[in-house]
């Protein structure tokens, strides 16, 4: 049966439902509570994020999911001879609106001293988390501030900053490299009177053909402090005609008392699963005209066909959905303890084994490889860093079918080329191309490609491959990533593996019918502009993808023929399985309105049309999707409207139009990974929280975040992951970090009787005491249920990443703490009557109703103990008498 045919079958149940979006779901907004982060920018290398900026004193933030920012490390100070420090006492604090960069081998930090004495640039050679040092310490690198770099597709690098004179703007420079400014001009100019005036803060970057500045308008002080964005063909052809009409960020209401205001200083950064884009940014919470809060916030970025729009400013009180950054199927950061290959891949030749937090193939000859045991997808982003270890010859990045359909992309240090080696139904080929000069193979280097259809686009170091960025491969069925050596010995360190794809205009392919056998109708036609249908009889449709469980679809539809009859409707298939169960969202152009119907085991579906609110080009409307477990939440032009209480299984999707020609232009689909907890773990929140809290397991990482008033006192509200135990035990973990959503925040390992939020419980935990990195591991414990806790602790100085150790032995539990899980010191003990069957494992609280932080634990063990042997006095008379014995 045909999907139309089960449309029109009237004998079905219709069920009319009506969903306005009431679903709520926030980005936890602000990302991180440490204290007057301002100018920021966030780095993203081998897969991990690195933020710097104002007021952290030379000292940087590390992410591994754009979530969690509690890692904080001292990366830089000044030491020239032109800047003199504001408070001699602290002269690190005068480092404001940091940028950073790696290029082949080396990092760079630009900043500049105070409020506008120009700006510096440091560098490293090695490590991310420097230390940086200044080449040049005679004179600042340039003057002014808000530093930012671009490079474009030939690899040519731009450098952006705002200069004071006679009214802000913004200049760009050429860079014959990153230590070296080309002659500047002037792009972007004052503009009164409209509140698109240039004030400070450029942010350049591209997105598929176009390219964009995010910068701020009116006075830092004033609430309607703001983020504007300019469009333009070209890195140095950004002008006043260029600028958006409507700001991208402004102030928001939240309730009748809170307000988002004084919003700044943005920086872009690509997702976690490669392909979504992400802008952040400080700004404030004002309760009834008072700042009250402040803190760095990140939401997503999108696009109304070229327009940049951002789903901002999102709070953690947000109503409707706005989601964290999505997961890959697979991330490989190699952050695990030192060892061997992780399960994850499978060992086809070499020998790979983890080494100083990346993947190592150490076998120097030979052909050497490991595939991923994900699963396979039609069209994926696999992306891998590369570094050739000393004079080995060949590495690189493959997907693979089968052993007779693979494409391998990689890097030749011997002919100083990257080249392509291709098996298509074993025929085989290969090619290479030259590199920038200078390029250092024993560096990392990025490789991406991304698989749609028949086709894979190559990327290297965040550019299309030199001379040749795009395949044809015959196989269109799935495939996997895989990574290779050939007579090298190489490291490998933040892969990537999304399911998904990323088309526009003449890179729109590889459509048809459904894997279930529902065939594609209508006349759908490729080109430049996308992929159009041209019949305008009876509803047409088309398909594509892997099935996927939970995935987002963002589809740019226009009609073809403005035709003002009703019935006429454009949209997209955001569900298809079969002609049983499968979801259409559509616009009706006559009626402005979207039109949601389907089915669910044969039974119809259909929701009462929703009037689009928002339509700024007439004719073109993006349509976007997220398919959860149990809703599909649907959004038109930006704005959510509609939210559908569905479970469907795993499913592809697809483009539709009834009876109206149509052109698609833009498609952007990808899975969200599910988030699960390896058995036996579970997870819970406790007593009373405003913000549920969340877990995720990670090559042996465990993030976990979590709101609550404390872990204290008559009850506890935080978060809790566990396991049930029946016997006596200990739990060791190393505490790597706790974002400081309050002093006396914590991160704890817990054994307690029950999951009541007043049960008898001990922990030891971690903890923020004061603005100074004070820390201090406490033991709290509460020996009857809903009783006080009383506390013991040891304080010190920066005591994050450490270990902590808590055991049970009968009913004596005892806590500890230790630097390197070898010397322990004794924090406390007590007696609880607890009953043999209880439960163990981590917790976090952020010690504030109103807040949500996260803490990240690894090398988490839970060991039995062996029940103490108890010797009577003939027992102990014949030990003493054998230890006599010669």
């Amino acid at each position: 049966m045909k999907l139309k045919q089960l449309i029109n079958v009237k004998k079905f149940l219709s069920l009319i439902l009506f969903l306005y979006a009431s679903f709520s779901f926030a980005v936890n907004n602000p990302m991180s509570w440490q204290n007057e982060m301002y100018d920021c920018d966030t780095m993203k290398y081998n897969g991990e994020y690195y933020f710097s900026g104002n007021f952290l004193g030379g000292d940087m933030l590390i992410s591994r999911d754009l979530r969690n920012w509690g890692w904080r490390t001292h990366v830089f100070s000044y030491n020239n001879s032109w800047h003199t420090p504001k408070d001699p006492n602290n002269p690190d604090r005068d480092i404001h609106g940091s940028h950073m960069r790696y290029e082949n081998g080396v990092f760079h930090y630009y900043a500049h001293l105070e409020t506008a004495d120009g700006v510096t640039h440091a560098t490293n050679p090695v490590s991310v988390v420097g230390p940086y040092t200044e080449p040049v310490t005679s004179h600042e690198f340039t003057k002014n501030i808000d530093s930012d770099t671009f490079k474009d597709n030939d690899g040519s690098f731009y450098f952006y900053v705002t200069k004071f004179n006679s009214g802000e703007s913004i200049y760009s420079y050429p860079m014959p490299d990153l230590f070296t400014l080309g002659a500047g001009t002037q792009r972007t100019t004052p503009s009164s009177g409209d509140g698109s005036n240039i004030n400070e803060a450029s942010k350049v970057f591209k997105y598929r053909d176009k390219y964009y500045m995010l910068y701020n308008t009116y006075d830092t002080v004033n609430f309607d402090y703001r983020i504007r964005g300019i469009e333009a063909t070209t890195p140095t052809g950004f002008s006043n005609s260029g600028k958006y009409t409507d700001p991208i960020i402004v102030r928001k209401t939240l309730d009748p008392t809170h307000e988002i205001v004084r919003i700044g200083q943005p920086w872009v950064v690509e997702g976690p699963n490669g392909f979504e884009r992400w802008v952040g940014y400080f700004a404030h919470i004002a309760t009834s005209g008072t700042i009250t809060e402040q803190g760095q916030y990140i939401d997503r970025l999108y696009f109304l066909g070229d327009d940049l729009k951002a789903d901002a400013p999102t709070h953690r009180d947000s109503t409707g959905y706005h989601p964290a950054p999505a997961k890959p199927e697979y991330l490989g950061l190699f952050n695990e303890t030192s060892g061997s290959l992780p399960t994850n891949w499978t060992l086809v030749s070499g020998t790979w084994n983890i080494v100083d937090n990346e993947l190592r193939q150490t076998t120097a000859t030979g052909f050497n490889n490991i595939t991923l045991n994900n699963k396979k997808a039609d069209n994926l982003l696999a992306e891998a860093n590369v570094k050739i270890i000393g004079s080995g010859t060949r590495a690189g990045l493959c997907v693979v079918k089968d052993g007779t359909d693979w494409l391998r992309v990689g890097f030749d240090q011997s002919a100083n080329k990257w080249f392509y080696q291709r098996m298509n139904d074993s025929t085989y080929d290969t090619a290479n191309y030259a590199l920038p000069s200078g390029f250092n193979y024993q560096a990392y280097h990025k490789i991406q490609l991304q698989k749609n259809g028949n086709t894979v686009y190559i990327r290297i170091d965040d550019i299309p491959a030199p001379a040749l960025n795009s395949i044809s491969v015959n196989f269109d069925g799935a495939a996997s990533p895989e990574l290779f050596t050939d007579n090298a010995q190489a490291a490998f360190d933040g892969v990537i593996y999304t399911i998904g794809w990323d088309e526009w205009n003449g890179r729109v392919q590889s459509w048809g019918s459904t894997k279930s056998g529902v065939l594609l109708t209508g006349v759908w036609n490729y080109g430049s502009w996308g992929i159009d249908q041209l019949e305008t009889n009876g509803m047409k449709y088309i398909f594509k993808g892997d099935l996927m469980q939970e995935y987002e679809i963002d589809v740019r539809c226009a009609v073809k023929t403005p035709n003002a009859n009703a019935g006429r409707r454009v949209g997209i298939f955001p569900v298809a399985i079969d002609a049983n169960n499968y979801l259409v969202a559509e616009v009706e152009p006559s009626t402005t309105r979207l039109i949601v119907r389907g089915a669910t085991n044969g039974v119809l579906i259909s929701y009462s049309p929703v009037l689009i609110p928002y339509n700024p080009t007439p004719g073109a409307w993006n349509i976007r999707v997220a398919k959860l477990k149990d809703k599909i939440i649907i959004f038109v032009n930006g704005r959510e409207l509609l939210t559908a209480n569905l479970t469907y299984g795993a499913a592809q999707v697809g483009l539709v139009t009834e009876n109206q020609d149509a052109i698609f232009s833009t498609m952007l689909v990808y899975e969200n990974k599910d988030k699960t907890l390896p058995l036996p773990w579970q997870e819970t929140d406790l007593g009373t929280v405003k913000y549920p809290g969340r877990a995720d397991f990670t090559e042996g990482f465990v993030t976990i975040n979590g709101s609550g008033r404390d872990f204290w006192h008559t009850t506890d509200d935080g978060h809790f992951v566990y396991q049930q135990i029946n016997c006596n035990k200990e739990i060791i973990a190393k505490v790597e970090m706790l974002d400081p959503a309050g002093y006396w925040s914590k991160a704890a390992l817990m054994i307690r009787e029950t999951l009541a939020s007043n049960s008898k419980m001990a922990h030891v935990c971690l903890t923020k005491m004061d603005a100074n990195n004070t820390n201090s591991a406490q033991f709290i414990w509460r020996e009857n249920t809903g009783a006080g806790t009383p506390v013991t602790s040891i304080d010190k100085y920066k005591m994050f990443p450490s270990y902590l150790k808590l055991s049970r032995i009968g009913n004596t539990f005892s806590a500890y703490w230790s630097r390197d899980c070898e010397t322990w010191t004794f924090v406390g003990s007590a007696e609880i009557n607890m009953n043999q069957n209880c439960y163990i494992g981590l917790g976090v609280t952020a010690q504030n109703a109103d807040r949500f932080n996260g803490a990240v634990f690894s090398h988490v063990t839970i060991n039995n103990i062996p029940e103490p042997v108890i010797l009577g006095f003939a027992g102990l008379i014949a030990l003493v008498f054998r230890s006599m014995l010669p």
